[in-house]
């Protein structure tokens, strides 16, 4: 349909632009210590950004020439949870949506100020395939954490309640501590780099135009998404985007507006009546909603622990 063209045409156009302001001025590969690990190719980029693609995993930031080495400083979310919301006229509770949850980390819900549950059980091996919660009636609070005091204190401690409003439709991102990462140092010498945990590089690594293209693209897609404000889902919390700024002119930058019609009072967009010939959308795309970030204070002490989990999937 020409909207995806649209917005494919716009997408790759926007990156080419954003590529073509930087060059590559180093790549390099490290191999892991451990046999059973994988390789990881350090990109530096002459406008300061490096990039570590490892895997389907990319890690991007920014660098620094100091006098004694490179000084990486990862982009990060500044939490490990992002929350956004709006208000759904459809439903006449609660639903919550959580994406990124990781069986190894322990995180922790509260809709209420009576307990805290945790999103899935002790001896969990397995995690529903989607993860959505759906309560009968409106929340009157929601609170995160991924740290309660029992146990190891994780690296990204977290424990916050968040301004939720008159918002009953929630999507919480969980980053974990692998994605959180702090800055560390490096030196190049001889045409290899070398990373503080001792790791040294072979000789500078060979990339093709297509490779850098695709690391640029991932690395601009990666720092938007962690600049995001506002997602936009379909119904099935399908991401068809994101914007940092849905604020400057939202019709224009991510949906063609001669396919939407786009309710400001709701903040829904809704597909228009389609020519003889065009092609339909899927019906989870014939509606797309706003959802907007949540703010969020310290709390000092979470609700006495559920002795139930969130979701009870055990799997075997």
């Amino acid at each position: 349909m020409k909207k995806i063209a649209l917005l494919t045409l716009f997408f790759l156009f926007t990156v080419q632009n954003i590529l073509a302001q930087k060059s590559l001025v180093g790549s390099y590969q490290i191999s892991s210590t451990n046999p059973y690990d994988v390789a990881s190719h350090w990109l530096l980029f002459d406008n300061g950004e490096f990039a570590v693609v490892r895997a389907s995993m990319v890690v991007s930031g920014t660098y620094e020439e100091k006098d004694d080495g490179i000084e990486f400083t990862p982009s990060v979310p500044k939490e490990p949870f992002h929350v956004f919301g709006r208000y759904n006229r459809e439903i006449s509770g609660t639903r919550i949506m959580l994406k990124g949850v990781d069986l190894r980390e322990k995180i922790y819900v509260a809709t209420s100020s009576d307990q805290i549950y945790s999103v899935f059980r002790k001896d969990a091996r397995c995690l529903p395939a989607t993860l959505r919660k759906i309560y009968d009636e409106p929340i009157s609070t929601l609170i995160l954490a991924n740290y309660l005091g029992d146990g190891d204190e994780p690296v990204n401690k977290f424990n916050s309640e968040y301004d939720i409003g008159n918002f009953n439709d929630f999507i919480i991102i969980y980053f974990n501590s692998q994605t959180i990462l702090p800055p560390f140092k490096g030196k190049i010498s001889k045409n290899k780099l070398r990373v503080e945990y001792g790791l040294s590089s072979y000789d500078n690594l060979i990339i093709s135009e297509s490779d850098e293209f695709n690391v640029g693209m991932s690395v601009e897609k990666q720092q938007n998404y962690y600049k995001q404000d506002s997602l936009i889902c379909d119904n099935e919390y399908n991401f068809v985007t994101f914007s940092p700024d849905l604020n400057t002119n939202t019709v224009q930058r991510i949906v063609n507006d001669e396919d939407y019609e786009f309710n400001t009072d709701e903040e829904i967009f809704t597909m228009k009546a389609l020519a003889a010939g065009e092609e339909k959308m899927p019906a989870d795309f014939e509606k797309l909603f706003v959802y907007k970030m949540l703010q969020y204070k310290t709390t000092s002490t979470p609700p006495a622990l559920a002795k139930k989990s969130l979701f009870d999937a055990k799997c075997h």
